[in-house]
C-alpha cells in the first residue's frame, strides 16, 4: 500500500478583454473572409424543440441577416459577436527547456483561465491530460462518479460512447479517467497531431459540459435491479475495493496523519452505504459546478504539435464558455486545497490496529509514516532528498530495511517499500507487506533498532559510495525519461505546480525536480546521518497494523445478505418490477451517435504520422557496420538516435521439464539476486548489488514480457531478461551480466528464504478477486505444458510448502537442480537478444562484432 497521490492547483481569476463585442463594419467584412479559411467544422448532435438533431449554424451564418451596422438586439447574437480572433490572449507564464530538444511553457487564458503546458518532443505520440483540483469532505465518492458520468455524453455531443467512437477514427490509443484523492485526470493518446487536435474539443466538452442524466446516473453508478440487488459500474468497482487491505490501512492512517476536515480521510471513491443511501445527480451536477471549470483545469500536452494550431483548436471552446459566461455568471472562484491543515494531536496514539476481512489469519500488514513539518513548495529540493534517502533504506537487497526484514533467513516481511505523499504537508511512508502474524509486534522494535544503528554508527560507516551510486542513477534516468517519455513526469509536475505553485519558477521546479540529485552529490555523509536522525528518530511517527480477520469477512458476507434480504422484502414483488422496468427505461434510453455525428471527425490518416526514423539490423537484414558471424545466438538490432541501450535477453524454457519449469518462480527470486562465484573467489552481494548499479540502469527478469512470479506476460515460455545502460558503459554491463548469469553463488538459505517469501504473498493473492478469476480462466483457456500452468499461485502453493520440507530432508537436490536449469536456458542455441540504440556509436565503441556480446 503506497500512498501516492496526484495534487492539482487553481487558477487565478481571469478578465474578459479579450473579445470583440463591437465590429466594425468594414473590419466584420474582412473578418468573415478569413474565418472562413480557419472555421472549424462544426459537428451534428444538437437537438431541436421537436427531439430531432439537428446541425448548428455557425455564428456567421446566424448573424448573416443582422450586419454590424443594423444588429439585432437578441441575446444569442450579441453574444455570437463575442468572438476570438487571435491568440494575443494567451499569456506565457513560464518556458524553460529540459533538454535540447524539448521545451515546456505554460501558458493561461486571460479569457477563460484555462491553463496550457506543452512540452515539444519528437515523438510521433502526442499524449494529452485534463487535470482538475477535486476536493471533498464526506464518503459519497462524487469525485469518482462523475469521473464515470464524464464519458456518457456532452451537449454537443450527447451520445453514449461518443467520445471513444470518435477517438478512435483521430488514431487515439485510449481515453481514460483516474480519481485520486485531491485530482481528478482525463487522458488520451493519439498517434499524430492532427487526431489530438480533432478530438480535443470533443474532450473538452465531455469535460466542462457533461449531460449528466438521471437515466445515466442510474445505469452507471446506482440502482436496484429486478432481483433486488444493488448494482451500477460504480457500485460494482467499489464493491471489490472498499474492504481490501490496502484501502481499510490507507484511510485509517490518513485519518491519524491529517486530522480534522483535511479532506485527505475522504474516500473518492464512495462507501457502498453512501452509494445506497446520500449520493445522488444532484449533488453530482452541483460539484461538477464548483470544481469543473476552465479556471480550475490545466491541460497538458507532449508530444510533436504546433501551439499556433492548438490555440486555433481551442478558440471555439473559449468562445463557448465566453457564451455560457454571459448567460450565468458563474459562482466566485476558489481554488482548491488552501484550507491550513490542523495539526496532529499529542494525544494521538502511535499505534493504529485495524482488522481487514480475510480467510488466512497468518499473514498481516505494516505501515509506518512521519508527517514532514515543511509545506511542499517551501523546499522542493528536499524532496529530492527524502527520495533518495528512501532508496538507501528500500531500494536495494542491501538496503539496511530491505536487508533486515526480507533478505534474513527468517524474513518478517516479503517486500519493503517507501514513498512520499506528496500533499501540502508531505509525509514519508514505508510499508512491510506480508508480516506473519506470529512476529507482527517484532517488526516495529527492530525497525528503530535499524535506524538508530545508522544514526550511533555515524558518518564513518555509512555508505556513501552506494548513495552516490542512487544520485548517478536517478541524473541518467531522468536524461532517459526527458529523451524518450517526458509524458511520464510533465504532467504530474504540472499538477502540483497547478495546486502548490505559487511563483512562475515553480513548474521548472517541480518538472526537473529530478535534475536536483546534482546537488546531492556534493553532500557528505554527515549530513545523510543527520537526516536520518532528524526525520526518523526526532519526528513523531505513527504505524498501523494490519490484522486478518476471518470472523469480519464472514461477519460481512452475513451482513450483506441479510441487508439484500430485508431490501427484497421491503420493495415486494411490484417494488422488484418496478426497479426492474426503471432500470430498462435507463438503459433504453442511452443512444449511440450514428454516422452523422461519428463522420463529422474524419478518419486519421497514417500516412500523417510522423514515425521516428530507424533501421534494423539481424542475420536477414545486414549493415557494412555490423558483423554477426562471431555472434553465438539469435540477435536484432534496432539503429535508433539515443544515449542509452534497451537489452532483451530471450531464453526458451521448453527444453526443461515440468519439474523445472515448476521452478521458475522460486529461479526469478533468487538468479540474479544471488553473490557472483568464478573459480573459489565468491564476490559478496554487497558488492554485486554496487558493481549493478553503477553500470545499468535497470534490470529485471520475467517469464513473458513484463510478467509477475505467479503470472508469466505475453511471450510466457520465454524467460525474459531486461535491462538498461548508458551507451558508453554497454560493454561494463554486458560483463556484469555474463557473470551474473552464469556464475551466479546460490545457496540453500538464499532459496529457503525466497520460497518462504513467495508463499508469504498468496493470502494476499487469494484475498483477490481479480488474481482469483485470472488463475481460473487461465486454466481453462491455457493447456498444461506452459508456464502459466505451471506458475500459478494455487499451484505454487502446494508445491513451495512441499519443496520446503524436501529441502530439509535432501540437502544439496534443489541446489543442484537450478545449476541445471541454468545451464539450459543460457545455451546459446535457444537464446536470442535484442538491442535497440545508436549503432554508429555502438560500433565506433565497441566494433563491428560487438565485442561485449561474444566476450
Amino acid at each position: 500500500m503506497i500512498l501516492s497521490v496526484i495534487l492539482l492547483s487553481s487558477l487565478a481569476s481571469v478578465s474578459l478583454s479579450g473579445y470583440m463585442q463591437d465590429i466594425d463594419p468594414v473590419i466584420y467584412t474582412v473578418v468573415q473572409e478569413v474565418l472562413q479559411i480557419f472555421q472549424p467544422k462544426l459537428h451534428p448532435g444538437v437537438h431541436d424543440a421537436s427531439g430531432q438533431t439537428k446541425i448548428p449554424e455557425p455564428c456567421e451564418e446566424r448573424l448573416a441577416s443582422s450586419t454590424p451596422s443594423s444588429p439585432s438586439t437578441s441575446s444569442e447574437e450579441i453574444v455570437c459577436k463575442q468572438r476570438i480572433f487571435d491568440n494575443k490572449h494567451w499569456k506565457q507564464l513560464s518556458s524553460f527547456n529540459v533538454s535540447t530538444s524539448s521545451v515546456v511553457t505554460k501558458y493561461r487564458s486571460e479569457l477563460t483561465g484555462l491553463t496550457v503546458v506543452i512540452t515539444t518532443t519528437k515523438n510521433p505520440i502526442v499524449e494529452g491530460e485534463f487535470c482538475l483540483p477535486t476536493e471533498v469532505y464526506d464518503n459519497d465518492g462524487l469525485p469518482h462518479t462523475l469521473e464515470h458520468l464524464i464519458f456518457l455524453g456532452s451537449e454537443d455531443y450527447p451520445y453514449k460512447d461518443a467520445l471513444d467512437l470518435l477517438a478512435n477514427r483521430c488514431l487515439a490509443k485510449m481515453t481514460g479517467g483516474s480519481t485520486y484523492s485531491d485530482a481528478t485526470c482525463y487522458e488520451v493518446s493519439t498517434a499524430e497531431s492532427e487526431g489530438f487536435l480533432r478530438i480535443l474539443p470533443v474532450f473538452l466538452d465531455h469535460i466542462l459540459y457533461p449531460l449528466l442524466r438521471d437515466d445515466d446516473y442510474l445505469t452507471e453508478v446506482h440502482h436496484i435491479n429486478g432481483e433486488g440487488v444493488d448494482a451500477g459500474v460504480v457500485y460494482n468497482e467499489m464493491q471489490g475495493v472498499e474492504q481490501t487491505t490496502s484501502n481499510i490501512m490507507y484511510f485509517a492512517l490518513a485519518k491519524v496523519l491529517y486530522p480534522g476536515n483535511s479532506g485527505y480521510e475522504s474516500e473518492t471513491g464512495g462507501y457502498l452505504n453512501n452509494l445506497r443511501q446520500s449520493t445522488n445527480i444532484h449533488k453530482v451536477r452541483e460539484y461538477h459546478k464548483k470544481f469543473y471549470r476552465p479556471e480550475n483545469l490545466v491541460l497538458t500536452i507532449t508530444g510533436n504539435i504546433e501551439e499556433e494550431e492548438l490555440f486555433r483548436t481551442l478558440r471555439n471552446m473559449e468562445e463557448k464558455i465566453l457564451r455560457k459566461r454571459s448567460n450565468e455568471k458563474p459562482e466566485p472562484y476558489i481554488r482548491p486545497w488552501q484550507s491550513k491543515l490542523a495539526k496532529i494531536s499529542k494525544n494521538q496514539s502511535k499505534e493504529i490496529t485495524v482488522e481487514f476481512p480475510s480467510d488466512d489469519e497468518t499473514i498481516g500488514n505494516v505501515a509506518v509514516a512521519w508527517r514532514l513539518p515543511e509545506q511542499i513548495a517551501d523546499d522542493i529540493q528536499m524532496l529530492q532528498a527524502y527520495q533518495l534517502l528512501m532508496k538507501y533504506l528500500t531500494a536495494t537487497q542491501v538496503s539496511p530495511l530491505e536487508a533486515e526484514f526480507v533478505e534474513s533467513q527468517e524474513p518478517l516481511a516479503t517486500s519493503v517499500s517507501a514513498d512520499i505523499l506528496e500533499v501540502k504537508e508531505p509525509s514519508i511512508l514505508v510499508e512491510f507487506e506480508n508480516v506473519p502474524m506470529e512476529r507482527i509486534d517484532e517488526l516495529i522494535p527492530r525497525m528503530e533498532n535499524v535506524l538508530k544503528k545508522i544514526v550511533s554508527d555515524g558518518p564513518e560507516q555509512f555508505d556513501i559510495e552506494r548513495i552516490h551510486n542512487f544520485i548517478d542513477r536517478a541524473i541518467l534516468n531522468h536524461l532517459k525519461e526527458i529523451e524518450n517519455s517526458p509524458h511520464l513526469f510533465v504532467p504530474d509536475a504540472t499538477v502540483l505546480d497547478m495546486l502548490y505553485g505559487e511563483k512562475p519558477e515553480h513548474l521548472k521546479d517541480f518538472v526537473l525536480a529530478s535534475d536536483l540529485n546534482k546537488y546531492y552529490r556534493e553532500k557528505e555523509a554527515r549530513f545523510w546521518v543527520d537526516l536520518i536522525e532528524e526525520v526518523f528518530i526526532n519526528t513523531s511517527k505513527y504505524y498501523i497494523k494490519g490484522v486478518p480477520s476471518k470472523l469480519k469477512q464472514e461477519k460481512l458476507s452475513r451482513n450483506e445478505k441479510e441487508r439484500i434480504k430485508k431490501q427484497r422484502e421491503f420493495l415486494g414483488e411490484e417494488g422488484l418490477r418496478s426497479k426492474q422496468e426503471e432500470l430498462d427505461r435507463a438503459i433504453n434510453s442511452q443512444t449511440l451517435p450514428g454516422n452523422e455525428v461519428l463522420n463529422s471527425i474524419p478518419f486519421g490518416d497514417v500516412n500523417s504520422i510522423k514515425f521516428r526514423s530507424f533501421n534494423s539490423y539481424n542475420r536477414t537484414l545486414t549493415s557494412p557496420l555490423l558483423d554477426f558471424k562471431d555472434i553465438p545466438f539469435k540477435i536484432h538490432i534496432e539503429d535508433v538516435k539515443s544515449k542509452f541501450v534497451q537489452i532483451y535477453l530471450l531464453m526458451d524454457t521448453t527444453p526443461l521439464s515440468f519439474r523445472e519449469r515448476t521452478l521458475l518462480p522460486l529461479l526469478m527470486d533468487t538468479w540474479l539476486l544471488s553473490p557472483i562465484k568464478k573459480g573459489e573467489d565468491v564476490t559478496p552481494i554487497e558488492q554485486v548489488v554496487k558493481r549493478r548499479s553503477k553500470t545499468l540502469l535497470h534490470i529485471s527478469n520475467s517469464l513473458g514480457l513484463d510478467g509477475a512470479s505467479f503470472s508469466p506476460g505475453p511471450y510466457g515460455d520465454a524467460y525474459v531478461i531486461e535491462a538498461q545502460a548508458e551507451l558508453g558503459k554497454f560493454g561494463e554491463g554486458m560483463e556484469y551480466l555474463s557473470d551474473a548469469l552464469n556464475y551466479p553463488y546460490l545457496t540453500e538459505p538464499k532459496i529457503s528464504s525466497a520460497a518462504s517469501n513467495l508463499l508469504n504473498n498468496i493470502p494476499a493473492m487469494k484475498q483477490s478477486t481479480v488474481d482469483i478469476l485470472r488463475t481460473l480462466f487461465d486454466g481453462v483457456y491455457f493447456g498444461e505444458g506452459n508456464n502459466i500452468h505451471f506458475s500459478n499461485f494455487i499451484r505454487q502453493k502446494l508445491f513451495l510448502e512441499e519443496l520446503l520440507v524436501e529441502m530439509e530432508e535432501k540437502p544439496g537436490k534443489v541446489v543442484k537442480e537450478m545449476y541445471d536449469m541454468i545451464g539450459k536456458l543460457t545455451n546459446p542455441n535457444t537464446a536470442f537478444i535484442y538491442l535497440g540504440t545508436d549503432v554508429e556509436e555502438l560500433t565506433r565503441l565497441y566494433g563491428k562484432n560487438i565485442s561485449p556480446i561474444i566476450n
